[in-house]
């Protein structure tokens, strides 16, 4: 019921604030923005007898990102073209089985 409750406020969440994302006054140059930031979500569920899973557990995770580009653009046109950037990201990690309700953040960040 708790996972339920947080996946319909994130999904309303989402919808809420899009239009304010996409209101934006000035066009997205990203080859000259200074830094870039961003909202990710995910959900996952485990399926009984598959395997040696004998229990339901359900996952949902959040990650707010925020990252400050270092360089210009290198390496235009080649494979490895991008730009240095250095980035934060906060993970939300969210499991729930039928006994007992987890919140935690995840043990590895880039």
């Amino acid at each position: 019921m708790r996972l339920t409750r947080i996946l319909l406020s994130a999904v309303l969440a989402t919808l809420l604030l899009s239009p304010c994302a996409h209101a934006a006054d000035e066009p997205v140059d990203l080859k000259s923005a200074n830094y870039e930031y961003s909202f990710l979500s995910g959900y996952g569920i485990t399926h009984r007898d598959f395997g040696d899973t004998r229990t339901q557990v359900q996952t949902f995770d959040m990650i707010g990102r925020f990252g400050w580009f270092l360089s210009q653009e290198l390496g235009s046109g080649c494979w490895y073209q991008g730009r240095h950037e250095f980035l934060i990201e906060l993970p939300l990690h969210l499991t729930v089985d039928q006994e007992s309700f987890h919140v935690g953040s995840s043990r590895v960040s880039r």
